[in-house]
C-alpha cells in the first residue's frame, strides 16, 4: 500500500493537483457516474437534477482512466487526482482525471508505468471531453483502449481510435459486398502474398520499410509485388485504388 500511495503523492505533488471541483446533491458523485455507465440512456435532466453544476459546461477537460484489476487483492490507486472520484465497475478501477495541462497526463503515465508492469496489468485513457452526460462514451474509449492496446501498460484511446472504427465497421453483415473481389481471392489463395500487399499498403508502397518490416530481401518484395499485380491484377494506379485496396485489406483480415 505504501507503494501505492507512493505513486499518488508523486503525481499530486508534481502536477499541484486539487480536489475534484465538482460535487452532486447529497455528495455521492460516484454513485451517478456509476448510474451513467449502467444506464447509458439515462436523461441529462436527471444527471442535471443530481448535480451542483451544468454537466454541459465544466470547469476543467476531463478523461476516464481505467486500470484492469487482476485479481481481487490488488489494491486500488486511491486518489489520482481526487479523493472523491474513484469507484470500481466490472472489472476495472474507474479514474476521473483532469487534462488542464500536458504535464498532467504525461506525469500520469510515467508514474503509473512501473506500478503497472510490477503487477502485470495495464490502463487505458480515454480523449478528453467537457460534457459530463458523455461519461460513458469516454469510459467505453478508456476500455476499448486495453483491449485493443499493450496488455501490461498504459493505452491511450487516440493511438487505437482507427483500429477501434476499423473493427466497429468489420461487424457489418454486408461488409463483403463492398470488399475487393480481388483481394479476397488473394488472401484465399496465398497468405504470404496477402501479409505483404497489406505490409506494402500500410507503409504507404515504401519498400524499404516494408522489406525491413517482413524481414526480406528488396528483391523478394519486387518478386511478390509483381505476382500481385499479374497473377491477381491488383494494381495500385490511382489514389483512389490505393484507398479501396487498403481499406479492403484492413477489413478482410
Amino acid at each position: 500500500m505504501a507503494v501505492i500511495e507512493s505513486v499518488t503523492d508523486k503525481i499530486a505533488a508534481t502536477v499541484g493537483l486539487h480536489n475534484f471541483p465538482y460535487q452532486s446533491r447529497g455528495g455521492n458523485l460516484e454513485g451517478l457516474l456509476r448510474d451513467i455507465l449502467v444506464r447509458p440512456n439515462i436523461s441529462i435532466n436527471e444527471i442535471q437534477n443530481r448535480l451542483q453544476f451544468d454537466p454541459h459546461r465544466l470547469k476543467r477537460p476531463l478523461r476516464v482512466l481505467c486500470l484492469k484489476t487482476p485479481h481481487p487483492n490488488l489494491q486500488p490507486l486511491g486518489t489520482i487526482l481526487t479523493k472523491f472520484v474513484v469507484f470500481h465497475y466490472e472489472q476495472y478501477d474507474v479514474y476521473v482525471i483532469e487534462d488542464s495541462n500536458p504535464t498532467i497526463i504525461k506525469t500520469i503515465i510515467q508514474e503509473l508505468e512501473p506500478y503497472l508492469k510490477a503487477n502485470s496489468t495495464c490502463a487505458g485513457i480515454s480523449n478528453v471531453f467537457t460534457q459530463l452526460h458523455h461519461f460513458n462514451q469516454f469510459y467505453q474509449q478508456a476500455v476499448r483502449a486495453i483491449k485493443l492496446g499493450k496488455s501490461v501498460g498504459i493505452n491511450e484511446y487516440h493511438d487505437y481510435i482507427a483500429a477501434d472504427l476499423i473493427d466497429h465497421i468489420s461487424q457489418d453483415q454486408s461488409l463483403s459486398n463492398y470488399l475487393s473481389k480481388k483481394v479476397l481471392e488473394l488472401k484465399e489463395k496465398d497468405l504470404k502474398l496477402f501479409q505483404t500487399l497489406k505490409t506494402f499498403l500500410i507503409n504507404c508502397e515504401n519498400k524499404k520499410e516494408t522489406a525491413i518490416e517482413l524481414q526480406i530481401h528488396r528483391s523478394t518484395l519486387n518478386y511478390r509485388l509483381s505476382k500481385i499485380e499479374e497473377k491477381y491484377n491488383i494494381k495500385l494506379t490511382t489514389s483512389n485504388q490505393y484507398l479501396y485496396t487498403l481499406l479492403s485489406t484492413l477489413l478482410i483480415d
